[in-house]
């Protein structure tokens, strides 16, 4: 039988007392003119300001991959993160502790999911990536890393995230109790920026942002497993010894192939998007869209014969055939 194997997209009380002890409050962001471009970066898709139902809104527009809108200037470990949301069916939330526009702690909405009995448990999603992806989590950790919220369909609806160290607790439409916590937040005790999120080929609508900041007498501490792996830079000449065609002996119609584009080293596997890849050493490079390594491993020639994708726990080897 043939394995079936993705590479790299195998990539998820009531609060007594959170007074903020010497806060610092943002103002709320209600997406005025001049808002946009003075006070977001938008990253991975393109956003505009528009009506929605009464309110002035970002709006992120429906793209392939992720998107981001981080406030500019603002350094989040710890504190509360409030918006309001449209209820438009897909996937759409905040996103905090953002390194880049791959790596950062979310918590996601799918309104579509909140009033259908089957589907309601998954309405809200908590993700760490780019490792904790939300089918990850759901497949490791069932149940634990999402829940049910009651969101009316195409309405806005408000969230707020309490954060303090390793904990995230989820409110929505202002209930007293939340409907998720997270008690184990993957990325440590981190810090990064902070903004609104929308998922795969998901659109995004979002107003009233507001950030207050908390500090925390705990040191920073992100797990080892989670830190920056650190880029190098490779001549071309070097990796031109890595281009071609590799095949997987477990399933011959299935390769990955490398390659090359304007300067930048790219990995492409069988009927999936290519990624760029970054050097870490002369033969061992990673991806920063997900969390894969990839080894070029030499015969007695010294001629590259194989290549190895790290992945999840998982190691898969190649054959190089082109």
């Amino acid at each position: 039988m043939i394995k079936k194997i993705s590479i790299f997209l195998m990539v998820g009380v009531v609060l007594l007392s959170m007074v903020p002890v010497q806060a610092q409050t943002a103002p709320v962001h209600k997406f005025g003119d001049g808002d946009l471009q003075k006070n977001w970066t938008v990253k991975l898709k393109e956003a505009e300001i528009i009506q929605y139902k009464g309110k002035t809104a970002l709006h992120l527009k429906e793209a392939k991959g992720p998107g981001l809108a981080l406030l500019k200037d603002t350094e989040f470990v710890n504190g509360v993160i409030e918006v309001d949301i449209a209820a438009i069916p897909k996937f759409t939330g905040i996103v905090f502790r953002v390194v880049d526009e791959y790596t950062y702690e979310g918590i996601y909405f799918r309104p579509q999911n909140s009033r259908d009995p089957q589907k309601r448990n998954e309405t809200v999603q908590y993700i760490s990536h780019p490792r904790y992806t939300w089918n990850y989590l759901r497949e490791t950790f069932p149940g634990k890393y999402e829940a049910a919220a009651d969101i009316a369909p195409e309405e806005w609806f408000h969230v707020r995230v309490e954060v303090m160290d390793q904990e995230a607790k989820v409110f929505v439409n202002n209930s007293q109790a939340p409907c998720l916590v997270v008690s184990d937040l993957k990325r440590g005790i981190s810090k990064g920026a902070v903004g609104v999120w929308c998922g795969n080929e998901s659109g995004g609508t979002f107003a009233n942002f507001s950030v207050k900041l908390m500090k925390t007498d705990k040191p920073l501490s992100t797990p080892p497993d989670m830190q920056q792996r650190k880029e190098i830079k490779l001549d071309a000449k070097v990796f031109s010894a890595y281009i071609g065609k590799y095949q997987m002996a477990e399933n011959p119609e299935f390769f990955v192939t490398i390659f090359t584009e304007n300067g930048l080293f790219y990995t492409q596997a069988t009927a999936q998007p290519r990624f760029q890849i970054f050097a870490e050493s002369e033969n061992k490079f990673f991806l920063k869209a997900v969390d894969a390594q990839v080894t070029f491993i030499k015969g007695d020639k010294g001629i590259v014969t194989e290549l190895a994708v790290f992945q999840n726990g998982n190691e898969v080897r190649f054959k190089k055939v082109e």
